[in-house]
């Protein structure tokens, strides 16, 4: 385990983590604060510095200190027009699993849009965005300003299916939800995580700032979930990627290009913010950009695109 790791949480508890890359604060703030206008400094008073590491016994990649977004933050962020997205392709693949019928919680189930692909399931939410709140209750579903730990103390073994969508990366104790999760749902049912895919382009853009902190704070894939489900006494069902589809094959290209020059000019680093190098790398990756989309042009060839959802199931009793 790193040294400076020591007086940090390591988010799922394991002891051996390998420092990545240190991201200087400043930069980050002046970065939010010109692409999203947005004030972080107040975030990340007396950290001048935030750790990206890399759990050796899960795989996991997270940062620490995790400092995380505030309410402000996030209403600045929500104005973005493909910020929230009403149909997101895990809905698809999580709704075919669930029975008409059953009882579903979703976590951080937003203004409900996930309640629309299910059929007759008994649906209760929870959000903590009043605004999302208000509008999934003018729809007429259940939803509660309560947190899933919260929640749990008083509805154990409650829900046939349990979901969190675009959720987990952002929590700063992910064990603590995970097991919260795990708690409210039945003996034999389903707990669905979607979260951005760490093997997927988005893993792979040198300056995508919403995959830091104080927005994203987890970097999840396939495999985290499979080397963890046990920890949580849950049993590894499925993963499943979204294809790369419409303008992510773009972004993909660009991302793609751009890490391979960093790691000829910038000696592998995963964060650029700024400067000459960044800017030369950026211009580099958007000139050979159409040559790399004709190699993902035919999507049954195209890489996974930036969600994996991971299925688990919660065992029955013995």
């Amino acid at each position: 385990m790193s040294a400076s790791l020591s007086t940090h949480r390591r988010p799922l508890g394991h002891d051996r983590a390998q420092l990545i890359e240190t991201i200087d604060t400043k930069r980050l703030i002046d970065a939010y604060r010109r692409k999203y206008a947005v004030a972080i400094g107040p975030l990340f008073e007396g950290i001048p510095g935030i750790g990206f590491y890399e759990c050796a016994e899960c795989g996991l990649g997270f940062f620490a200190p995790a400092v995380s977004g505030t309410a402000e933050f996030y209403s600045v962020l929500s104005r973005i027009p493909w910020y929230y997205l009403a149909n997101k392709e895990e809905f698809r693949l999580a709704a075919r699993r669930i029975k008409p019928d059953q009882h579903v919680l979703e976590v951080g189930c937003g203004r409900g849009e996930f309640a629309r692909r299910l059929t007759r399931a008994a649906y209760t939410g929870l959000e903590f965005n009043p605004l999302a709140v208000t509008a999934a209750k003018e729809q007429g579903l259940d939803v509660r300003s309560e947190n899933v730990e919260q929640f749990a103390a008083e509805h154990a073994d409650g829900f046939d299916a349990v979901c969190a969508f675009q959720v987990l990366e952002h929590v700063t104790d992910p064990a603590s939800f995970i097991a919260a999760c795990a708690a409210c749902t039945r003996p034999g049912g389903l707990i669905f995580f979607g979260v951005p895919n760490s093997a997927s382009f988005q893993g792979g853009s040198p300056d995508d700032l919403l995959n830091m902190p104080p927005h994203h704070l987890t970097w999840w894939n396939e495999g985290v979930f499979w080397r963890i489900a046990g920890q949580f006494g849950l049993e590894f069902v499925a993963a499943e990627s979204e294809r790369l589809q419409g303008h992510h094959r773009g972004i993909y290209a660009h991302a793609f290009l751009a890490r391979l020059l960093m790691r000829r000019l910038a000696r592998g680093r995963r964060f650029l913010f700024d400067g000459a190098l960044h800017r030369a790398v950026a211009q580099a990756a958007r000139i050979l950009k159409p040559l790399a989309l004709v190699g993902i042009s035919d999507s049954s060839f195209a890489p996974v695109g930036q969600t994996v959802l991971a299925v688990l199931r919660k065992p029955l009793s013995t």
